[in-house]
């Protein structure tokens, strides 16, 4: 597959939680499955040798944790794979038709738009003469549509989980939430609520911030009088190791 419907408005929808190197690694993934019309391999190195990311191989872990599903025959990714069934089923079409002498005349093009309960604007539109990749590129658009509203997991109540924080963290640094959007800070705590169902909880995120609270060197009694802040809580390696601490 040589060429796909690139939908900026949708693209960024469900890629605005990554930074621009991470949103970089997935688009060089992405561009590679369909190049080769197959899952990424289980052993990808020669894969990143091959995209020039061996380098970045945190972040490809990230990413693909995040979009792709590993399965028996390597890291799968569902909206990837539509759009190759119909690639594939529309150039079948397209071969069927050549061989009866090319596909009938159309007289005109009409289209509809048609608002998703997403909210996001979808066009179907009448295929115009002279254009074999018109249906894919129009099923391509509605397919990720589809992607996006498919995915289960609740959006992150950053305001409700600060509050918490500041609620039963008084002694704590307080969070500006004014400087809190669009930072490293905005998508670990995103990452933690994405991490697992049992994050997915305020009750969780008030349970952490009580054994938090409980431990007398994070809330400052230590040789430095350091302190804990949120941003701290929330890094992955930190989080993990207070998580697995307190259910010990």
């Amino acid at each position: 597959m040589h060429y796909f419907k690139f939908d900026i408005a949708t693209w960024i929808q469900s890629t605005r939680h990554l930074t621009p190197e991470e949103e970089g690694v997935y688009l060089r993934l992405v561009n590679h499955y369909y190049d080769t019309e197959k899952p990424l391999p289980v052993e990808i190195q020669p894969v990143l040798k091959r995209l020039q990311l061996r380098g970045h191989l945190d972040l490809v872990n990230e990413i693909l944790t995040d979009f792709f599903v590993l399965t028996e025959k390597g890291w799968s990714h569902n909206k990837c794979n539509e759009l190759l069934k119909e690639y594939h089923k529309g150039t079948k079409k397209n071969k069927l038709n050549g061989q009866k002498g090319g596909r009938p005349s159309k007289t005109k093009a009409s289209s509809v738009t048609q608002k998703e309960p997403s909210g996001l604007i979808t066009e179907t539109q009448t295929e115009p003469k002279h254009n074999p990749n018109y249906e894919l590129v129009t099923k391509n658009e509605e397919l990720i549509t589809k992607d996006i509203k498919a995915s289960k997991i609740p959006p992150c109540p950053h305001d409700e989980i600060i509050d918490l924080y500041h609620k039963i963290l008084p002694e704590l640094q307080s969070v500006k939430m004014q400087l809190w959007t669009g930072t490293k800070r905005d998508k670990d705590l995103r990452d933690r609520w994405r991490q697992s169902t049992d994050f997915q909880d305020l009750r969780f995120w008030e349970w952490y911030f009580l054994q938090v609270k409980k431990s007398r060197f994070h809330m400052g009694e230590n040789e430095r009088g350091w302190k804990a802040d949120l941003a701290w809580l929330i890094k992955k390696e930190n989080f993990t190791k207070q998580v697995e601490a307190a259910i010990q």
